[in-house]
């Protein structure tokens, strides 16, 4: 398991996570399966935008 971690410093922010994630799955090699991506917080939230323009 791989953790990542930010800081904002807002009340209410978006962050790009994307590259972080695909530079990771690259790094361990991996080719095929599922990524599951959670938050161990309360208050914060994950958004999927399939086919978004980059923030």
């Amino acid at each position: 398991m791989k953790r990542f971690s930010y800081q904002t410093d807002k009340h209410s922010d978006m962050i790009e996570i994307t590259d972080d994630l695909h530079e990771w799955v690259q790094s361990e090699g991996f080719t095929k399966g599922v990524l599951t991506v959670f938050n161990l917080h309360t208050t914060a939230g994950i958004t999927i935008n399939e086919n978004a323009t980059r923030m």
